[in-house]
């Protein structure tokens, strides 16, 4: 006669049933993981491409309000009869971005209450807040730059006027900026926004070229490609092999241009 069993009792899982059951959540995990991998990525994309969008609209604001003049490269001036003269482009564009200040007056926050100047793809690290450069290629003609623009601020790519330009939509004006772990692209410590500010642009064909141990771009940023913004104010997605061939960073304004006109900063 067979026992009764309790009725309490319940079978259990086997061994090769638990092992099972182990198997289909690890491929399940396998599988999903990429798939979130790669939503976060595009979610990063996007959120870089929409900041880069609003500084494609501070631009075209700022050049109808400056008779269509393009903030590019900027410096430092302690000129006390000009002493903003040639603002870069992050703090020329800066008023129409954040309400909080002005063309004469800097926040002096380091731009870490500049949110529309990060990059989320961007590794983070403790000397910039600004992860984007801008195009101060000063080209010559087609297809030369001029080399002496490394050591001469102003021969590089400083205010151009609009009206002058064959092709604005064709062109980079700003894209996402490299890594910078050591902060060695500051050339040490400066103390104001307008200091900073000066440093974020891009004036050598080494600083688009990926073989280069001086690329100052990023064009792998977003996968295959990274962002950018085009000196018409509009920004897309390009891919690496177009921001890394100088012709699309030449502007078709040659020569240069020792003692630019500037417009009110």
């Amino acid at each position: 006669m067979p026992v009764a069993k309790p009725p309490y009792f319940r079978r259990g899982f086997t061994l090769i049933e638990l092992l099972v059951v182990i198997a289909i959540i690890a491929i399940l995990i396998g599988i999903l993981l990429p798939a979130l991998a790669k939503a976060r990525q595009v979610s990063k994309q996007t959120k870089c491409l929409s900041n880069q969008r609003q500084i494609g609209f501070a631009l075209q604001m700022y050049m109808n309000t400056f008779q269509e003049w393009i903030p590019r490269e900027g410096v430092e001036t302690t000129a006390p009869w000009r002493p903003r003269v040639r603002l870069p482009w992050c703090i020329a564009l800066r008023p129409f971005l954040d309400d909080r200040c002005d063309h004469n007056v800097d926040l002096e926050d380091d731009f870490k209450g500049a949110p529309y100047y990060w990059d989320p793809a961007r590794p983070a690290d403790r000397f910039h807040n600004i992860h984007y450069v801008v195009n101060a290629m000063p080209f010559l003609n087609e297809t030369a730059i001029d080399t002496a623009a490394g050591n001469d601020w102003r021969r590089r790519r400083g205010y151009t006027p609009f009206r002058r330009l064959p092709f604005p939509h064709m062109i980079v004006y700003l894209t996402c900026f490299a890594d910078d772990p050591d902060g060695s692209v500051l050339q040490g410590n400066p103390q104001t926004d307008l200091a900073i500010g000066q440093f974020y642009d891009l004036w050598s064909p080494a600083q688009i070229n990926p073989n280069s141990t001086d690329l100052r771009i990023a064009p792998t940023r977003h996968g295959s490609g990274a962002n950018a913004v085009f000196l018409d104010g509009h920004a897309e997605f390009k891919l690496k092999k177009f921001l890394t061939t100088p012709a699309n960073w030449n502007d078709g304004f040659h020569g240069v241009i020792l003692n630019p006109r500037n417009p009110p900063g």
